[in-house]
């Protein structure tokens, strides 16, 4: 696995499951109850509700994108680099 490669993006609901684990923690015992809840929480939520989430999302996206853009480009040179016919000897 290559470090230097971009994370991926986190959706919408991994954003909000943050925002909402902050906020709940306290009452839950186990993680299972937590998410068990969380998701009840999720479905229950519109899409007007879940919109800043997903706007959010959409900019990590974008941005893993120009990311990845940068990367490939140079895991591309560093290979051509290292073809035989590029070898200084």
């Amino acid at each position: 696995k290559d470090a230097n490669r971009p994370k991926r993006p986190r959706s919408a609901y991994i954003i909000w499951l943050l925002d909402f684990r902050a906020q709940v923690k306290s009452r839950f015992v186990g993680n299972k109850e937590l998410l068990r809840a969380a998701g009840e929480e999720w479905r229950k939520m519109t899409s007007i509700d879940k919109l800043p989430y997903a706007r959010l999302a959409e900019q990590e996206k974008q941005k893993y994108g120009e990311a990845m853009k940068g990367y490939n480009m140079v895991s591309q040179s560093n290979k051509s680099l290292c073809q035989p016919s590029n070898l200084p000897f």
